[in-house]
């Protein structure tokens, strides 16, 4: 197989992932989790408002593993649109990780207002950790390219 067509084959394989990962995001985290009509709309505008408490309470309470879950949710992000369109220069991949981190949190407070009840909390220290989450992604990716550019001419060698 030529190596035109294996990469073909794999940028195709990561846009279907890629689409796959989206629809899953959209489902976790656009459905209603621990909502109830009694709830007030809650809105956090204030950066680190939710992180540092976050990493006061450490691994094993609820907010570091809902910091965590924000943070692993948009590694997939970052490491599979670099592979899906492979001439998409870093900067735009961050910047796609904070837009759609943004959409989510919009949505989430827009349909909050809507239904007139806290079906989800906006923060803006979702997005923060989301874009870090879009990082490591694309730092795993720029890894992984780095290796098999090593690997490929190592093994061109022998």
């Amino acid at each position: 197989m030529s190596a035109k067509l294996m990469t073909m084959r794999i940028d195709r394989l990561a846009l279907a992932l890629l689409i796959v990962y989206l629809v899953m995001l959209a489902v976790l985290t656009l459905r209603p989790v621990g909502a109830d009509v009694e709830s007030n709309v809650r809105l956090n505008l204030k950066p680190f408002a939710t992180i540092l408490p976050a990493l006061r309470h450490g691994p094993g309470s609820f907010v570091f593993a809902n910091l965590i879950g924000n943070l692993l949710a948009f590694v997939p992000l970052g490491l599979l649109l670099p592979v899906a369109f492979r001439r998409l220069p870093w900067p735009v991949v961050i910047l796609a990780g904070a837009a759609l981190s943004a959409a989510i949190e919009t949505t989430q407070y827009v349909l909050s207002i809507n239904l007139g009840h806290g079906y989800r909390a906006a923060d803006i220290d979702d997005v923060i950790v989301n874009v870090c989450g879009t990082i490591v992604g694309l730092m795993l990716y720029g890894a992984t390219a780095f290796a098999a550019s090593i690997i490929g001419r190592t093994w061109h060698k022998t």
